[in-house]
């Protein structure tokens, strides 16, 4: 077996000698260089959790490998976003990401507005529906909240990749394709045709494929 090529085909080298096949003697006169597109059986890995460590730059590891294609990933990160509160008492002004978990502050200036009595996290949108205080229609208001989004994968290889901004005590939960074990045969066949029998693949189990008898 020799070095893969960059565009992920495997490469073998078949010595030149004697093969018997079915009891006749075939010569080889000369090497043979085989390319073999392998063309992996994969699965689909959905929401795999890790533990974040850190809100700097971390490597993953996934628990299967190689990863064949793109890794997604989906952290937990904190937002502090400036709000313009709409244009009458107690309307619900829209935040601008979608998967908001918790919403931790809400502000303007040094007055703090809380929760439940001022306003409610609604549907993604801070509802001032409730009767306490509220920040004047048309002004501006900094919210601060925890939300999930997809981030940007960095650096990756078949086993590991790098996220940066989620937060400790969080799960980064990872999506991503990995290629199955299997066993293939590469076999002559009584013409001194090379051929490729693919076996059974499998996550931890793959078997291995027969040899057929004409070969």
């Amino acid at each position: 077996m020799g070095d893969d090529l960059a565009t992920g085909e495997q490469i073998y080298t078949l010595k030149a000698g004697v093969a018997r096949i079915r009891g006749l003697g075939l010569r080889l006169g000369a090497d043979r260089r085989i390319v073999y597109a392998t063309q992996p059986d994969v699965q689909w890995i959905d929401s795999e959790p890790h533990a974040s460590l850190t809100a700097e730059l971390q490597t993953i590891n996934l628990d299967r490998w190689p990863a064949v294609g793109a890794v997604q990933a989906r952290i937990t990160v904190r937002r502090v976003v400036d709000v313009v509160h709409g244009g009458f008492i107690g309307a619900a002004d829209p935040l601008p990401d979608n998967a908001v978990i918790e919403v931790e502050q809400v502000k303007q200036g040094a007055t703090v507005y809380d929760s439940g009595a001022s306003w409610n996290l609604v549907a993604g949108q801070i509802d001032w529906s409730p009767t306490g205080p509220e920040p004047a229609p048309g002004t501006t208001y900094q919210a601060t909240y925890k939300c999930n989004i997809v981030a940007d994968v960095l650096n990756q290889t078949t086993r590991t990749f790098q996220v940066q901004g989620a937060l400790p005590g969080t799960q980064v939960l990872t999506s991503y394709n990995f290629a199955l074990r299997r066993y293939d045969r590469l076999v002559l066949n009584t013409d001194g045709v090379p051929e490729w029998v693919r076996g059974v693949s499998s996550a931890f189990n793959p078997l291995k494929p027969r040899t057929p008898s004409n070969c």
